[in-house]
């Protein structure tokens, strides 16, 4: 993330996600994207196109560090 100018946070979600089933079974789980939670499944729903750009460059970071 630091390599796409990003600087990570972990934080607590006050939103609902299907990682708490992975959890349940141990499975580590995240949930990553682009956007604001604020924002997400409301009336007002958007996602800035900067933003989408972002995510996919971290993401594709990500997969070819592994």
């Amino acid at each position: 993330c630091q390599s796409c100018g990003i600087d990570p946070a972990f934080t607590a979600m006050t939103a609902s996600a299907d990682g708490i089933y992975y959890q349940e079974h141990g499975i580590p789980a995240l949930a990553f994207g682009p956007g604001s939670l604020g924002d997400a499944h409301s009336c007002h729903e958007h996602v800035a196109v900067g933003d989408v750009l972002k995510a996919a460059e971290v993401l594709y970071t990500f997969y070819r560090s592994m």
